[in-house]
């Protein structure tokens, strides 16, 4: 089973409360406390899979978790997934301080190695399979392929056999 999740709190609803979604007629709905009124919000597959970063996905549920706080993608199949190249050095210098700039990607032992200028001078970052997963928020695929395109770290998925 591929899933994917996106934390609620990512989506623009103010202080609206996300009460329930529903995945009919391949169209996804929100339910909504609006000012205490109940308010349902259509989104097409196709605009989730871009705010989750995912291409070539044929989506088959959406279930509301973690006590109401995360929204659960399950996914019949999915090509593709990117990181924000930005997103990904701005978490590199958060944890370890350390200033990189991402100047290439590709599949490397048990996961990913970034090419990267490391003040200046060139290295490479590592990263196992499991942290890569984690960051594009997936589970149920394994890594097949990577690139870097426009800036962004760029991975072709496969479907896991477990």
């Amino acid at each position: 089973m591929i899933q994917i999740y996106r934390p609620v709190g990512e989506m623009a609803i103010g202080t609206d409360r996300l009460t329930g979604v529903d995945f009919v007629d391949n169209r996804i709905r929100y339910g909504f406390l609006h000012h205490g009124k109940p308010v349902v919000v259509e989104e097409d597959p196709e605009a989730a899979f871009r705010a989750l970063r995912v291409e070539g996905a044929t989506m088959t549920t959406v279930e509301l978790g973690s006590a109401g706080n995360v929204l659960y993608y399950t996914l019949a199949q999915v090509e593709a997934a990117y990181i924000p190249g930005g997103f990904l050095e701005h978490s590199w210098w958060t944890s370890d301080h350390f200033l990189r700039t991402l100047t290439g990607v590709r599949l490397a032992g048990d996961g990913v190695d970034y090419d990267v200028l490391d003040g200046g001078k060139p290295g490479v970052k590592h990263e196992s399979e499991v942290v890569t997963l984690d960051r594009l928020r997936m589970s149920g695929v394994r890594i097949i392929g990577a690139d870097l395109k426009d800036g962004r770290p760029y991975f072709t998925l496969a479907e896991a056999n477990n």
